[in-house]
């Protein structure tokens, strides 16, 4: 679909803020993806194409020779890597692939991008596809499928009885309906039908070494064995040490799994040549995207250096690169009890990253499980040694049995095909610690690295960072828990505050942002999601709960987080975001030293001359009284932040290596049992039955909007409006402004927001069919994200009611977006007398809204570190007015400011607020623009997918740079001389304590105030990992 440029709008003057403006243009939405495949690919043999001026792409379309190989009598030479570079699509983007690819990628078509599981085309896979998880399925057929049950009504009943939480719930009885909706199932079968004999037929048939599901049938059962250390033990060598058997590893081989899935329909989807993505900008700019993996500048470097690789003697076979992506975490398999289970699982790096962030789509294969260590570890290890083992040991052999899984898997098969492709001593613990710790090393040999060393391989390129566990659980956790510490030593009310704020922020979208518990600083038993949730609803809530100066600085902290973590979410970046990233980070990692560092040297100089303190080490003082926790920020977590940006130029976005599809991959009901076999039946079954049945109608993503064709009640036009008070701000001139703007809509004049005054004469030539006004419920708005995919928003006037819309406000303090709030949904059938060729009335969908005005004379953006204020019109302003649907962008996350407060005053009359509200609305509110990626760029400007709001780009991104780069920069230097003060300090020795306690003494008055509350705390470290019953459900969410 074209960009068709509107005219510039005629500048009026707005009677809602009285500024001089250009009145938004109907909102055009752009469609991404295209009817075709590869639609942006030329016809054309020819592999050089055209544009080669281009200064970006010159560097990809002339590559340099490769280095001839040696003769050999059996080998050919390398065949050359000619770039194909193709025309740019509707959006701007072109690729330059290594080489003309030989299977052209089906991804662009518009149902392969939607997102939302309301819009037609969600569940795209191939029909042909027979993957199942865990499984070879070549051998398979719908027959082996319920070979064990009497009948396949049985075997339905039984998958419907694994599958699902077990307990009884309305989408429980939703999952019924689809077994029971399966053409296979039989209701005169079901009356026959007994849970207890299917039982014994399941455990009959799967002793049966027949059945497809045996071990046999690609599974294995190995046993591994691992050295026992124990210090002070000398032995010659590490074969001599005692061994430690650890039995029941099932596991599969890597080899089989490759070939099952390349010989498959599903591998068609793959993308197996690389490419270099670029953005042909608007404003004519060549800028590199980096998105998926299978398109990382690793991958291309993998695949040039293969193919460089001599070729057998009359090969014409490709040379491509299967990516595999490794997943292995434990997991608990009940609310009570120890039950736990430790898969191994595997993603292929050639396929989509939106797929693989779906469940259902039955791309993530299990390799193995591995068995824990041993329950009699400590009985043996007495029975060996005469006492038991330690902690470290301990430690130890659980490195050493993930050393031997590996070893086992990277079996004979996978290093021949990993090279040729596919058709001890005793040590000393004290010296070897101080070794290893410089490094971060364990004293465990690497079977990657003795498998794959050999082959130039380096091991550290494939351990990526890790935001979920690095950054949400871990630096943001640990800040938010030393942020609770701070408002319990601050006192007061700030703590029961901090709850009631995020208990009244309102949820936004399908699980974007969920309902916060009563008692969030409590932080029980929270998933990844919900730690997530409050960082991006902080800023509100946080505001005013601490003095102004630590309101200040933490309010600032709280922007920076959130800002870092909208870039590492980013699922589509470029050349510039991720130089926005690099800044972001930067400020981030000099702020928060800068933060806790200072406080903590200023108390330690303050501690030192305490009663009691050790005047031998400085600051080390043992005060009675209130214990000081203080924030650890020593830790790889906070280290490996100034490593995302570099890690997603050479590997990709990162939710293309996220740990979440693992995690999402534990909500598929593992059962409790010995055998993993049986467990990947009920899988299989499960998937089968839930792929027959019939899929509910949904809603074409190729429309803007969708309202129900069924409206939920109707109304005479005149006695609607009667029934209403007379001082209701919607009624008065409700039927003239109605008309003004349907008049509009049938004339195509553009929305321009203000009141458009036709004559009398005009307005009759406009009937409303039989004075009906036709009320509905929701208004769903589909709208193109950022990274070019499909998404959906629902609007209820009740619940989600906050839209955004077009601005083309041209002053200084010009703001890209107004905002308003749905009051209801409506529909009307119009006769137009001026058009005599109408046969029958026209149906109009329309909106009435309240609008919201900017705060004067606030501060906010990027450059202020404030989301960006608004609040409701008065009535004397016109708060009321009519919106085309196909003019609303999205919704919009709105949080209450809650410092401000609520007030009466801006309505008389409670027509469109709920009773329980007491005729008040809050005073302010603010524009979440940290609620999800899409809302982030629609903010931060360069969005891809946002062609519409490309002249805005310019103008969204050079707010806050500079002052980004100089604060970055201040904070530097702040640093740099603290450290050398603080050097200098040190160097005077003790002839300088006088000046040093005068100099305490000074700050200490500075700092009266907070250095005279007795309940101060500095916060330790604080964080943890993720427990294993914390499992994140996010369905259809991105990652």
């Amino acid at each position: 679909m074209g960009r068709v440029p509107s005219p510039a709008p005629t500048p009026i003057v707005s009677k809602r803020s009285g500024r001089r403006i250009c009145m938004p243009a109907r909102f055009a939405d752009c469609l991404p993806g295209s009817a075709t495949h590869l639609a942006h690919m030329p016809p054309s043999d020819c592999q050089q194409c055209g544009h080669h001026g281009d200064r970006a792409a010159d560097q990809f379309m002339n590559p340099q020779p490769c280095a001839p190989s040696p003769p050999q009598s059996e080998h050919e030479d390398p065949f050359p890597l000619i770039p194909f570079k193709t025309e740019p699509d509707e959006a701007g983007l072109y690729r330059i692939y290594s080489n003309r690819p030989s299977i052209p990628p089906n991804e662009n078509t518009l149902k392969s991008v939607t997102n939302a599981p309301t819009l037609a085309g969600t569940d795209w896979i191939p029909n042909s596809s027979r993957i199942t998880e865990g499984l070879l399925t070549k051998e398979i057929s719908q027959d082996d499928l319920y070979a064990a049950f009497f009948n396949p009504t049985s075997g339905l009943l039984m998958a419907y009885h694994y599958s699902g939480t077990g307990q009884q719930s309305v989408a429980e009885l939703q999952c019924l309906t689809k077994f029971i909706g399966d053409p296979l199932f039989d209701s005169g079968d079901a009356n026959s039908f007994s849970h207890t004999w299917e039982s014994k037929n399941i455990d009959a048939y799967l002793e049966n070494k027949s059945n497809p599901f045996h071990e046999e049938y690609g599974w294995c059962q190995s046993t591994v064995k691992i050295r026992l250390p124990k210090e002070g033990e000398k032995w010659h060598t590490e074969a001599d040490a005692p061994e430690l058997e650890i039995p029941g590893v099932h596991h599969r081989l890597l080899t089989d799994i490759i070939k099952s899935i390349f010989q498959d329909y599903i591998a068609t989807m793959f993308n197996t040549t690389p490419y270099h993505e670029f953005w042909k900008s608007p404003d004519g700019r060549d800028i590199e995207v980096f998105s998926e993996a299978y398109s990382s500048p690793e991958m291309i470097e993998t695949y040039a250096e293969i193919n460089n690789l001599p070729r057998e003697a009359g090969g014409s076979l490709e040379h491509t690169v299967a990516s595999l992506m490794f997943w292995s975490d434990a997991t608990h398999l009940a609310n009570f009890g120890d039950a736990s289970l430790w898969p191994f699982y595997l993603y292929f790096g050639n396929q989509s990253k939106y797929t693989q962030g779906k469940p259902t789509a039955s791309v993530c294969h299990h390799v193995a499980y591995i068995p824990s260590l041993p329950e009699d570890l400590q009985d043996q290890y007495r029975g060996i040694f005469g006492e038991p083992c330690t902690s470290q040991v301990y430690t130890h052999c659980k490195h050493k049995l993930m050393q031997a899984i590996w070893a086992l898997l990277l079996d004979e098969k996978f290093m021949h095909a990993y090279e040729y492709g596919m058709v001890g001593a005793p040590v000393d613990g004290t010296r070897i610690k101080n070794i290893l710790n410089d490094k971060s090393l364990v004293p465990t040999r690497n079977s990657l690295f003795e498998k794959l060393s050999p082959h130039g391989f380096n091991r550290f390129h494939i351990f990526v960072v890790d935001e979920l566990h690095g950054f949400e659980l871990g630096v943001w956790k640990a800040n938010f828990t030393h942020l609770m510490r701070i408002l319990h030593a601050a006192g007061g009310d700030a703590i029961q505050k901090l709850n009631e704020r995020y208990c009244t922020t309102p949820t936004f979208g399908r699980g974007t942002i969920r309902k916060f518990n009563s008692n969030v600083s409590a932080m029980k038993r929270l998933a990844t999601r919900d730690f997530e949730d409050l960082l991006q609803c902080a800023l509100p809530v946080f505001e005013g709960l601490l003095p102004d100066d630590d309101n200040n600085m933490v309010l600032d902290l709280l922007f920076d987080l959130a800002t870092w973590q909208g870039f590492t979410k980013l699922c589509m970046h470029t050349e510039d975001t991720l130089k926005f990233f690099n800044n972001a980070t930067a400020v981030l990692g000099q702020t928060l030293p800068h933060k806790y560092a200072t406080r903590g040297r200023r108390e330690a100089a303050l501690a030192s001359k305490l009663p009691g303190a050790d005047l031998k080490g400085k600051g080390k003082a043992v005060p009675s009284g209130p214990k000081h926790k203080r924030l650890n920020l020593k830790t790889y977590k906070y280290h490996a932040l100034g490593d995302y940006p570099d890690t997603i130029r050479q590997f990709g976005t990162t939710n293309s290596f996220s740990t979440q599809p693992g995690e999402l991959q534990h909500q598929h009901k593992m059962l409790v049992s010995e055998n993993p076999q049986r467990e990947e039946e009920h899988s299989i079954k499960e998937g089968n039955a839930e792929s027959q049945h019939c899929q509910r109608e949904r809603t074409s993503p190729a429309n803007h909007y969708h309202i129900s064709k069924y409206a939920r009640a109707s109304f005479d036009l005149t006695e609607w409006l009667n029934e209403l008070p007379e001082d209701n701000q919607t009624v008065l001139d409700f039927i003239p402004r109605l008309k003004d703007h349907l008049l509009a809509r049938l004339r195509g004049i553009e929305y321009t927001g203000d009141k458009l005054d036709f004559t009398d004469e005009d307005c009759t030539q406009i009937i409303i069919a039989n004075n009906k006004i036709y009320e509905h419920s929701v208004l769903w708005i589909n709208y193109t994200t950022y990274d070019l995919r499909r998404e959906q928003d629902s609007l209820n006037p009740c619940t989600h009611a906050d839209v955004m819309v077009l601005s083309h406000e041209n002053d200084d303090a010009r703001h890209p977006y107004w905002y308003a709030q749905i009051i209801q949904i409506f529909h009307v059938d119009v006769w137009d007398c001026n058009d005599m060729s109408m046969e029958k009335p026209c149906q109009i969908d329309f909106v009435l809204v309240r609008w919201f005005g900017h705060k004067a004379y606030y501060q906010s953006g990027w450059s202020a570190k404030c989301l960006h204020h608004i609040g409701f019109l008065r009535g004397e302003d016109s708060p009321f007015g009519f919106l085309d649907p196909d003019v609303i962008i999205q919704g919009v996350h709105l949080i209450p400011a809650f410092e401000s407060g609520k007030t009466d005053e801006l309505l008389p009359n409670p027509f469109v607020q709920p009773e329980a509200d007491l005729n008040e609305d809050w005073l302010h509110f603010y524009v979440n623009m940290f609620v999800d990626q899409d809302m982030f760029m629609h903010y931060q400007g360069g969005g891809i997918g946002h062609a519409i709001t490309c002249k805005w780009d310019e103008f969204l991104q050079s707010d806050g740079v500079q002052v980004m780069n100089e604060q970055a920069e201040e904070l530097e230097n702040e640093a740099g001389e603290e450290d050398r003060d603080e050097d200098k300090d040190e160097d005077e020795g003790e002839g300088e304590e006088e000046e040093e306690e005068d100099q305490g003494e000074i700050r200490e008055d500075k700092d009266d105030k907070e250095e005279e509350d007795p309940d101060r705390i500095e916060v330790d470290e604080g964080e943890s990992e993720l427990d294993d019953d914390f499992l994140i459900v996010e369905g259809y969410s991105t990652l």
